[in-house]
């Protein structure tokens, strides 16, 4: 697992914790699978608890 940081719309920076897998045949990279935190994501933006009350409308 690694994060990595970006600049939201305001320019605020956040980070954003994610896990790449690749499955690779001959060399060549023939699957990816990308699994990101959102739920974490949302927290780090500040977003989460419009998150939860859009989900229960």
């Amino acid at each position: 697992m690694g994060s990595c940081s970006t600049s939201a719309p305001e320019a605020r920076t956040f980070s954003a914790t994610g896990l790449l897998i690749l499955q690779v045949r001959d060399g060549r990279i023939v699957h990816a699978r990308d699994y990101m935190d959102s739920l974490g994501t949302y927290r780090e933006l500040d977003q989460l608890p419009a998150l939860v009350a859009a989900l229960r409308t």
